[in-house]
């Protein structure tokens, strides 16, 4: 079965070779058929349905001028020496300062990172004087100072300190045989040195409480000096 397209195609055509139609409709079916020949309506398959094509239409452009007109300018007349003066004369006269030329302005230098700790000013190596020598004047050996003294609570060492240096520096081993501070009773503990004047008993752990002891220094005890 044809399609509705080609059915109105094959109709018009015989009827324009059969010379039945005539004025406007004759028109139509040349145009048609003319369009059917160039190819300008496209016929799908049998589904029947079909789209115009492509169509161009040329015609001639129009030209455009090689350059704008330039637009139109008011007249212009230059003024002469004298009339430039009379206008140069009414600008008030420039003051010159004196030294404006300086030099290059730098922005001022940003504060330095802070730095932790102390600065401290001191020389390096530190001067090499040993300290004075201990000027105690020679006399009677005493003891200036001991703790704890009387009835204390809790006793976690016991202290005596000299008039004079006792013993010269040494070795804490040393310096520990030589102990002329007696002791009762004696608790277990150890006797040093704080530097050549004050001795020092630590118990082990400390001293026994609800205790009475009784230090003592043997006479002719002597210094070391």
């Amino acid at each position: 079965m044809l399609a509705p397209t080609k059915l109105i195609a094959s109709v018009l055509m015989f009827s324009l070779f059969a010379g039945s139609l005539n004025g406007p409709f004759r028109t139509v079916a040349k145009n048609y058929a003319g369009s059917l020949a160039n190819g300008r309506i496209n016929q799908d398959d049998d589904s029947g349905k079909g789209e115009n094509g492509l169509q161009f239409h040329l015609s001639p452009g129009i030209e455009q001028p090689d350059q704008r007109p330039s637009p139109k300018l008011a007249p212009v007349t230059e003024l002469s020496q004298s009339e430039t003066e009379t206008i140069l004369n009414r600008l008030p006269s420039a003051k010159i300062e004196a030294n404006v030329e300086s030099g290059f302005n730098l922005r001022e230098r940003s504060l330095p990172p802070p730095r932790t700790g102390q600065t401290i000013n001191i020389s390096f190596p530190p001067p090499t004087t040993a300290a004075a020598p201990d000027t105690t004047a020679a006399g009677p050996l005493e003891i200036v100072r001991f703790a704890p003294e009387g009835d204390v609570p809790l006793a976690p060492q016991l202290s005596v300190t000299f008039s004079q240096p006792m013993i010269a520096l040494s070795s804490q081993e040393e310096a520990a045989a030589n102990v002329p501070v007696k002791l009762s009773p004696q608790p277990p503990g150890k006797w040093r040195w704080v530097g050549t004047k004050t001795l020092l008993f630590e118990p082990t752990g400390r001293f026994p409480m609800a205790t009475r002891y009784t230090v003592s220094v043997p006479a002719g005890t002597r210094s070391a000096t």
